[in-house]
């Protein structure tokens, strides 16, 4: 029943192969663990041994082609995969065959306004940003993607761009950078900090729900952005 959603009373829906692969993946996760807690458990006299129960137990009950139920669902998982590249994403904007029109959301667009579009998009989204979310601040040192180090090779052992020395100068008290900028503002101040009866400084409740609320709608134009191109397709 994981292959089908529930829509009203008596009906429903076949999932989308990527939700449906999910479901699959919960359950092949749980029965890795189950296998591996029973190879821990049979062998646990002899731990060398379990590597190779394990690989004695997968081979028989746990591969693509084996005829078994966790067979079977790994084999579902290759169709699902390659069915889900060539399905269309939700929302996602689709262009006319003579490229002069786009469709977002059942609204056709042409060439001049999807420009357009876009435009007004990004100048709100870069208002709410500036604004709204970084408070107007000036003296904060902008994280373009192209100043930033990352090392891949990192990530197997914990590390990532946050951790990387190269990027110490831009990362150096960030987190705090935010909360600085509200203590150096009376109106800020004001706004977002609370004294508690025991004289200690909260942020206000309202305050951040307002923030949120900002961070919300800073989203809404760039989910647009991220659907629509700005150019024409290839």
């Amino acid at each position: 029943m994981l292959s089908r959603k529930v829509c009203g009373k008596g009906w429903g829906l076949w999932e989308e192969p990527g939700n449906f692969n999910s479901h699959l993946s919960a359950l092949t996760w749980v029965a890795q663990l189950v296998i591996f807690d029973y190879a821990c458990f049979h062998k646990q006299d002899d731990e060398d041994q379990i590597p190779v129960f394990l690989a004695r137990m997968c081979k028989k009950f746990f591969q693509q082609l084996a005829e078994t139920p966790f067979g079977h669902i790994l084999q579902w998982q290759l169709y699902l995969f390659k069915v889900g590249k060539a399905a269309i994403a939700k929302h996602q904007a689709r262009w006319s065959l003579d490229r002069q029109t786009v469709e977002y959301w059942g609204i056709e667009l042409q060439m001049t306004q999807v420009l357009q579009l876009v435009l007004s998009e990004y100048q709100k989204a870069h208002s709410l940003l500036w604004d709204e979310l970084l408070f107007g601040a000036k003296d904060l040192i902008p994280m373009e993607s192209w100043r930033l180090k990352d090392d891949l090779d990192l990530e197997d052992f914990g590390g990532s761009w946050l951790s990387h020395p190269s990027n110490s100068e831009f990362l150096n008290g960030a987190e705090l950078a935010l909360f600085r900028r509200i203590q150096g503002n009376p109106k800020l101040r004001a706004m977002f900090l609370t004294t508690a009866a025991d004289r200690s400084v909260a942020l206000c409740p309202k305050a951040m729900k307002i923030y949120k609320a900002h961070a919300q709608d800073f989203l809404k134009p760039v989910l647009v952005l991220a659907h629509v191109a700005p150019s024409l397709p290839l």
